[in-house]
C-alpha cells in the first residue's frame, strides 16, 4: 500500500527533518502520490508516510491520530474487517475522523491494547507511538506480507522503515554486509529476522518490537498453533472452499484496480477461478518463456480464458533478466540464485503499466496443504510398511527428478537439526548442504564470523514447542519462515513496489491459515498415493478447466545463468562481479572455487545432472557480489534523482510542504 519510515533518539540530538526526506526519498517508489511527516515527543521522533493512493478516502493521509493526538501511526497494508471494527468500535464511544483501516488500528489499541493483534485479519506492517508511555511499538503481520527492518542507532535510539535502503540513507548507518546473513537466508534457511546488512535487522513475522527509553525487546504475538480436528472429508471440503472464497472476496471484492498473476499451477489456478466468482473478468498476467520447457502462458491463457478472463502474457526474454538483473537486488536486497525474482519484476512492470495498482495470486498456498515435494517425501519416510515406503520412494524420484536438491533430497541428513526437529527432515539436509556451502565458498575470514546453519535453524524456531506438534505441522511451520526468508522478499512485496503495486495474498489470509492448521496430514497428503496438496485440489476442482496440466516441476522456473551467460550482458556481468579482482575485492568469496565453478559451468552439458545444481552456485556468487557492488561500492547507482516533498503534519502545527530545508518545518513540541 505505501511505505514508513521513522527516527527516535529520545536521548540524543533531534533527528533532522533532512533525515526524514532522505530515508522516504531512497524509496520515492512506494508512494508515488504523497508524502508527509510529523514530529512528536517534543522533537525527539519523526514518522514518515509514503502514499500509494490506493485509496480516495478523505483526510487519510497518515500520519495518523487519536483524538487527542497521544497515539500516532503510520502503517503499510490492508485490514480486510476493518469496517466490522469500526462499528465495535463506535458502538464503544469512539469518534473517527476517517473512514481507513488505518484509524482503526489507533482507536483499537486504545480499547485492547496488544490483544487487538489477534483481531486483525490481512497484510500490515505499521508502527505506533504512545506520547503518554513514551514507548514506540513496531508490528508486523503473521506471515511477513509486509516488510519492516530497524537499526539500533549509535548513541542510542532507533530508526524503521520499509525498506533497509531507507535506513542506509542515515548518517552514520554504514552500509556493510553482515557474515550471519550468509549462514540462513543466504544458503536457504529460515532467520526471517536476518537482513544481509550488518546491523539491520527485520522484526519477525508474527512478532511486534517495543522500544522504551531503556531499549527495545521483541515479542511474539502469533505462531502457527496446529489443533487437527476430526474432519469429514466432505465436512474439510466446504469449508476450505467458502473460506477461500470469502478470503478472495476480501481482496477482490468492490472497484479494486486488480490484477491476477496467474502460472499453470493450481494454486493460482483456484483464485483466478474465485476472483471470476466473486469480481468478474480481470486482467491475468502470466511470465513467458517462448520455446522453454517451463513456459507457463499457454497453458495460463487457458485457464484465464476458462475463467472468462483476459489473459495477457509477459515476455521475459534473457538479455532483458540480464539487463536488469542489479535493478532487482537493489529492489529486493538480498542475494538469491535465481533470476525468477528479475522476471517477477518484470511482470509487476506490466500490471502498472496496465493501469493497476494491486495484484493477486496464489502464494503461500503450498506451504499450508503440504504442496512442495518434501511433503510428500516426508510423508513416505514415515510409511509404516517398508514395500510401500520402497515402492512410493521410487516413483517420488522419477516424478520429482527435475526438483532435488531444492525442494527435496534424496535422503534425510544434518544429524544436529535432525535431532533438533526430533524427525526425518528435508530441512535437516539443507543445514548439511549449507555447512558444505559455507566450506566450499567462503573465504577463511568470512567463515571465522558466520555462524553455524544448525545454530540458525534453532535460532528461529521454538524447538521446545515445536516437539509438542506433528512432524507434518512441525514442516509446515518450518516452511512458515522459510516463506518470510526468502520466497515473500524475492517475489512478494519489494518486487511489486518497485512497480508501485500492493500485493494481496488470499492464502495467508488469518481465516484460511487457521483452518489449514486443523486439517491433519492425511487430508493434504494423501495416505497412500501421496497426492499433495489433496484437500484443496478436491475442494476446488471445479475450478481447474478440464485438461489442464502444468510443465513438470523444475528446479527454477525460469531461465538459468548458463543462458544468461550466452548474451553479450550476461557475459558483461559475470566478468565484472566474478573475475578475480572483483571477488578478491569483496572479500568473502574463495577465488579458486569461483574460478572453477565458472569453469565447469562451462564445460557441462545442460542434460548432465549437476549442471542445475552448478548454475544455481554461480548464481549464488553472482548475486553476492552484486549485493556487494549495489550497496557499497556503488550505493548511489540507483539513487532518487530528486528528494520527495514532504508535507508536514505535526499535530497543531498545519499542514505544509517541506524538503529538505530545516526551515520549511516547525520544530517545537508536540
Amino acid at each position: 500500500m505505501c511505505g514508513i519510515a521513522g527516527i527516535w533518539r529520545p536521548g540524543g540530538p533531534a533527528p533532522a527533518w533532512s533525515e526524514m526526506v532522505g530515508m522516504l526519498s531512497a524509496m520515492g517508489h512506494r508512494g508515488p502520490e504523497g508524502a508527509a511527516a510529523c514530529r512528536m515527543d517534543r522533537g525527539r521522533l519523526l514518522l514518515g508516510f509514503l502514499a500509494l493512493g490506493f485509496t480516495d478516502t478523505p483526510g487519510s493521509l497518515q500520519p495518523l491520530f487519536n483524538e487527542d493526538q497521544t497515539l500516532a501511526l503510520v502503517y503499510n497494508g490492508e485490514i480486510y474487517d476493518h469496517a466490522a471494527l469500526r462499528d465495535e468500535l463506535e458502538a464503544c464511544g469512539h469518534r473517527f475522523a476517517t473512514r481507513s483501516d488505518s484509524e482503526v488500528l489507533i482507536h483499537l489499541h486504545e480499547q485492547e491494547g496488544d490483544a487487538m493483534l489477534d483481531r486483525l485479519n490481512g497484510e500490515f506492517a505499521f508502527v505506533l507511538w504512545d506520547e503518554a508511555r513514551r514507548t514506540l511499538t513496531a508490528v508486523r503481520d503473521r506471515y511477513g506480507v509486509k516488510p519492516l527492518v530497524y537499526v539500533e542507532l549509535p548513541g542510542g535510539g532507533v530508526a524503521f522503515a520499509s525498506e533497509a535502503k531507507a535506513l542506509l540513507s542515515l548518517p552514520g548507518v554504514d552500509a556493510a554486509l553482515d557474515p550471519l546473513y550468509l549462514s540462513g537466508p543466504g544458503v536457504g534457511l529460515a532467520d526471517t529476522s536476518r537482513t544481509p546488512f550488518l546491523g539491520l535487522r527485520k522484526v519477525r513475522p508474527g512478532h511486534f518490537r517495543r522500544w522504551t527509553t531503556a531499549g527495545g525487546r521483541e515479542h511474539r504475538w502469533w505462531r502457527p498453533e496446529p489443533a487437527p480436528r476430526s474432519w469429514s472429508r466432505l465436512d474439510a471440503q466446504q469449508a476450505l472452499r467458502a473460506t477461500l472464497r470469502t478470503a478472495v472476496e476480501r481482496r477482490a471484492g468492490g472497484e479494486v484496480p486488480l490484477g491476477i498473476s496467474l502460472s499453470s499451477g493450481i494454486d493460482s489456478t483456484i483464485v483466478s477461478g474465485l476472483v471470476a466468482e466473486v469480481r468478474g473478468s480481470r486482467p491475468t498476467f502470466t511470465l513467458s518463456y517462448p520455446g522453454r520447457p517451463f513456459d507457463e502462458a499457454a497453458t495460463a491463457a487457458r485457464t484465464a480464458r476458462a475463467h472468462g478472463h483476459t489473459p495477457i502474457a509477459v515476455p521475459c526474454p534473457i538479455d532483458r533478466l540480464g539487463e536488469r538483473f542489479l535493478a532487482s537486488i537493489h529492489a529486493t536486497e538480498l542475494a538469491t540464485n535465481s533470476l525468477s525474482t528479475v522476471a517477477r519484476m518484470e511482470l509487476a512492470a506490466a500490471v502498472q503499466g496496465a493501469g493497476l495498482k494491486a495484484l493477486t495470486g496464489g502464494e503461500g498456498a503450498d506451504e499450508l496443504f503440504g504442496g512442495y515435494p518434501y511433503f510428500g517425501l516426508e510423508a513416505i519416510w514415515r510409511e509404516g510398511d517398508p514395500a510401500v515406503r520402497r515402492s512410493a520412494e521410487r516413483a517420488f524420484q522419477a516424478s520429482e527428478a527435475l526438483s532435488v536438491s531444492v525442494f527435496w533430497d534424496r535422503r534425510p541428513g544434518g544429524a544436529q537439526a535432525r535431532e533438533a526437529l526430533g524427525m526425518d527432515s528435508v530441512y535437516a539436509g539443507r543445514v548439511q548442504r549449507a555447512a558444505m556451502m559455507q566450506r566450499l565458498l567462503y573465504t577463511p575470514d568470512l567463515l571465522a564470523r558466520a555462524g553455524s546453519p544448525a545454530g540458525v535453524l534453532a535460532d528461529e524456531l521454538d524447538l521446545p514447542h515445536l516437539r509438542t506438534v506433528s512432524p507434518f505441522d512441525r514442516t509446515r511451520t518450518v516452511a512458515r519462515s522459510v516463506l518470510g526468508t526468502f520466497a515473500i522478499p524475492a517475489l512478494g512485496d519489494p518486487v511489486e513496489m518497485s512497480a508501485s503495486l500492493e500485493g494481496r495474498v488470499p492464502f495467508l489470509d488469518r481465516d484460511v491459515v487457521a483452518l489449514a492448521f486443523s486439517f491433519p496430514e492425511a487430508l493434504c497428503v494423501e495416505p497412500g498415493t501421496f497426492r499433495r496438496k489433496a484437500i484443496l485440489r478436491d475442494a476446488c476442482a471445479d475450478l481447474i478447466p478440464t485438461g489442464h496440466t502444468a510443465p513438470p516441476k523444475h528446479i527454477w522456473m525460469a531461465p538459468t545463468f548458463a543462458e544468461l551467460r550466452r548474451t553479450p550482458v550476461g557475459r558483461a556481468l559475470l566478468h565484472d562481479h566474478l573475475d578475480d579482482a572483483a571477488v578478491a575485492r569483496t572479500g568473502w568469496l574463495r577465488r579458486g572455487t569461483v574460478r572453477a565453478l565458472r569453469h565447469l559451468a562451462r564445460l557441462l552439458p545442460p542434460s548432465h545432472p549437476r549442471t542445475l545444481q552448478l548454475d544455481s552456485l554461480v548464481g549464488w556468487c553472482l548475486s553476492i557480489q552484486a549485493l556487494h557492488h549495489v550497496f557499497i561500492d556503488s550505493p548511489h547507482r540507483f539513487a532518487a534523482t530528486a528528494p520527495v516533498s514532504v508535507q508536514d503534519r505535526t499535530p497543531g502545527r498545519g499542514t505544509q510542504a517541506g524538503t529538505a530545508r530545516e526551515g520549511a518545518v516547525h520544530h517545537g513540541a508536540s
